[in-house]
């Protein structure tokens, strides 16, 4: 089924299934995030982005102060031009693929952000040496035939001997971070 475009009101006229709450507007969960000092992820699907649109997101993080707590994980140039002044933006292939030659290349700002299998190794020093940060993403759907997880640990626990910088995690790994399961 195709997206259907909505206004902001409509959107705010949807409800959750399961407990008939309004679905947060963007200007709502950055206040919240501001409130509780969480950082923000931003990830836009829409492959036709307009630059009105991105100024009003970059608008709202900096009404928020949220600069230096928030992140796209967006590949899109479009993204990465319009918000590159208030959140950390994707390193492009073409810098990965320079950076792990040895070029030089200023990657302050710039964020690595995957799954272990789309990096070599060798590449995270390299990388955080020309400034970038390394958050792999350990994801439950990324490890279907891991039933005890083994696979999972391994590789954070490889990465948190290469020093990566931080993990976006599925709950179901933290308590390989000291916290209890869920």
């Amino acid at each position: 089924m195709a997206a259907v475009p909505l206004t902001a009101a409509e959107v705010r006229g949807l409800r959750y299934r399961k407990n008939d709450e309004a679905i947060a507007t963007l200007d709502e969960a950055l206040a919240l995030c501001r409130k509780l000092n969480l950082g923000v992820m931003l990830d836009f699907k829409d492959s036709v982005l307009r630059p009105e649109f991105l100024r009003q997101v970059a608008t709202l993080v900096r009404q928020y102060h949220l600069e230096r707590s928030t992140v796209t994980i967006s590949g899109n140039p479009l993204v990465r031009l319009e918000l590159r002044s208030v959140a950390v933006v994707p390193v492009t292939p073409d810098e990965l693929q320079r950076i792990a030659k040895g070029d030089p290349v200023a990657a302050d700002g710039l964020c690595w952000f995957g799954i272990p299998a789309w990096i070599a190794f060798d590449n995270i020093p390299k990388l955080q040496k020309a400034g970038a940060l390394v958050v792999p993403a350990i994801n439950t759907f990324r490890y279907e035939n891991d039933p005890d997880r083994a696979q999972a640990r391994h590789e954070v626990e490889r990465l948190i001997k290469l020093g990566v910088d931080g993990f976006q995690i599925d709950s179901a790994y933290q308590d390989f971070f000291g916290r209890p399961l869920p």
